[in-house]
């Protein structure tokens, strides 16, 4: 199997007001080619920044301070602006989390779908324009025609949501980065979307880094999955390997901490604060490592 991505020793603070704040420590992570992967973590654990690292669209206050972010046999860290803006669409590509955000409110379904493809794939703007109603067929929109003439605000959010996917998928990427792209949707239009991005992937062979909170989706939809805390990787694995023997006592506690239904009384347990506790001095610790080696 091809590695598509690989990610080695990637260090990343957030430096403001005299400030440094270390978010990223350490990450390795590697993608095989036609891979769904999961990265798993609560909120503030560092998933999105380190996706927002591979699409270079980081905050002006980050900083990387070691590490790099091969893809495709390249670092992204040592390419030029032009470069990276290149990959950006057409190999690379994003499905975010909220679609009236991202979408332009003001610009027509059908501008936005054809504007990748001119940009990317070079076509004219009528051949666009019908690439873009196949694009929205594909997603499963009815209609499709009528939809780009639709603005945002007039679809519901699945529909919004599958936009967002068309467009991501438009250019053929070999590989997605999808950032907690159901969170904002109701539990069977997340179902709906989630066969659909596994569909759209397993005939494209596009890889998907796929950003989550909830083991429960990455259940349905990944191979294999990275847990992250603190901005380290504490374990990754197989899906199934993940869910049946966790090697790590910080995954076992997110599986007991995942709602779901047993006997038909609902089974939550949530993680120990001296678990968070521990895990947060250990990333103390790896940061006065990094202070005394530099200071040394």
């Amino acid at each position: 199997m091809t590695t598509i991505l690989k990610i080695n020793q990637l260090s990343l603070c957030l430096r403001y007001a005299g400030i440094s704040e270390r978010i990223l420590r350490g990450i390795s992570l590697a993608i095989d080619s036609g891979e769904v992967h999961g990265l798993v973590g609560e909120s503030g654990a560092g998933k999105s920044i380190l996706g927002q690292t591979i699409l270079d669209i980081l905050p002006r206050i980050a900083v990387i301070e070691s590490g790099t972010i091969d893809f495709d046999g390249q670092n992204l860290l040592r390419l030029t602006p032009t470069q990276r803006r290149g990959l950006l669409g057409s190999e690379i590509a994003l499905i975010p989390q909220d679609p009236m955000t991202a979408l332009n409110p003001v610009r027509r379904i059908g501008q936005q779908l054809t504007d990748t493809l001119v940009l990317h794939l070079k076509l004219n703007r009528k051949d666009a324009l019908d690439r873009a109603c196949e694009l929205l067929e594909e997603v499963r929109i009815k209609h499709p025609r009528r939809a780009l003439r639709q603005y945002p605000h007039e679809l519901s959010g699945g529909m919004r949501q599958r936009v967002l996917i068309a467009i991501a998928f438009s250019c053929k990427p070999r590989l997605i980065v999808a950032d907690e792209s159901t969170t904002a949707l109701d539990v069977s239009v997340q179902r709906q979307i989630l066969r659909l991005i596994r569909e759209l992937q397993v005939s494209s062979g596009t890889s998907i880094l796929f950003i989550t909170h909830d083991l429960g989706v990455v259940a349905k939809i990944c191979d294999r999955v990275s847990i992250i805390h603190s901005g380290r990787i504490l374990e990754s694995d197989a899906v199934k390997r993940i869910f049946s023997m966790p090697g790590h006592e910080y995954t076992r506690a997110l599986l007991k901490a995942t709602p779901r239904v047993d006997h038909g009384k609902h089974q939550f347990r949530p993680i120990p604060k001296e678990l968070t506790s521990s895990l947060q001095s250990e990333a103390k610790e790896y940061d006065r490592r990094i202070r005394d080696s530099v200071d040394a």
